[in-house]
């Protein structure tokens, strides 16, 4: 089954502005349960190079610093 997706073209172009961007960069998609978040990024990164982690409110600090460590690894001034 197809479903249509109504007033997402706003998170939609900013989504494809970020993905077009230089650079790597994290989103942060969140709000109430149910209302189609987990289904957008799906259909967002459905052809494209990209992957989506799907965290609840406590793995989120976890994922969070796990990119921050990430961003300061590939810095050619810090060695870990």
């Amino acid at each position: 089954m197809m479903y249509k997706f109504v007033d997402r073209e706003e998170e939609l172009q900013a989504w494809e502005r970020l993905y077009n961007a230089k650079g790597s960069a994290l989103a942060v998609i969140y709000g109430r349960r149910r209302i189609g978040k987990a289904e957008l990024i799906k259909n967002f990164i459905r052809g494209k190079p990209a992957s989506a982690e799907v965290a609840d409110q406590y793995a989120y600090c976890m994922l969070l610093t796990l990119f921050l460590l990430y961003d300061l690894i590939q810095d050619p001034f810090i060695s870990i």
